[in-house]
């Protein structure tokens, strides 16, 4: 699943810093061989050709989305947030690529950890995948329910009106934004990821302050 993941690589990049993080090497390996056939199908039928065509495309789509980010309405995601918010395209995508950078430390951190369950190790990486990923469109902010289920389990999510009014939006993720968009009702221009960024920010730090709050483990004896 992994390895079929390269088809959309903007939500898989940080899913190879877990793995590496955690020294999940099977995993890799197996990851490694779908993509590698995922790859080869492609060259198979088309021939060499289509890997420049490829690349040729995909720096199209990314200058297209630079141009036209503020007037996309059904994105969502940190540099779409800025952009609406004012900011320059080109100082966004910085911001962003810098807030990107900070999302690979989380996850290594949080995956290379033994003082946090499995659990809050994905919660962590599904809040990172969401905030670090540059392309996103709002049905993807199904992530945000999956955190939440996470962070439930994870025994993250207290009984307090803070905790539970985050788990209600984390688990809401894209649900109105979705019902409006299909429906044809509502305004289509109200950049949600006024709601969704900050968040899945809380969720992030929420998994990183169970590094310092959970007790060292005991090594094991002899």
């Amino acid at each position: 699943m992994i390895g079929c993941l390269t088809l959309k690589p903007q939500l898989g990049v940080l899913i190879a810093v877990a793995l590496l993080a955690a020294g999940l090497w099977r995993t890799i390996f197996a990851a490694t061989a779908t993509a590698l056939v995922l790859a080869v199908l492609p060259t198979l039928a088309a021939g060499l050709k289509y890997w420049p065509m490829f690349f040729d495309r995909v720096s199209e789509q990314g200058d297209r989305l630079l141009g036209a980010i503020g007037a996309t309405d059904l994105m969502v995601g940190t540099f779409y947030l800025m952009v609406r918010l004012g900011l320059p395209a080109e100082l966004a995508l910085t911001v962003q690529t810098g807030l990107a950078l900070a999302c690979v430390f989380a996850v290594a951190f949080v995956w290379r950890s033994g003082r946090v369950s499995l659990d809050t190790k994905a919660a962590a990486l599904l809040a990172a995948i969401f905030l670090s990923a540059p392309y996103l469109w709002f049905y993807e902010a199904a992530l945000m329910a999956a955190t939440g289920l996470f962070l439930l389990r994870a025994g993250l999510i207290r009984q307090t009106p803070q905790h539970l009014a985050l788990l209600f939006l984390l688990w809401l993720g894209a649900g109105i934004q979705a019902i409006t968009v299909f429906l044809g009702q509502g305004d289509s221009g109200f950049p949600w990821a006024v709601i969704y960024v900050p968040v899945m920010a809380t969720a992030l730090v929420l998994c990183l302050l169970q590094l310092r709050s959970q007790p060292q483990p005991e090594p094991l004896a002899g």
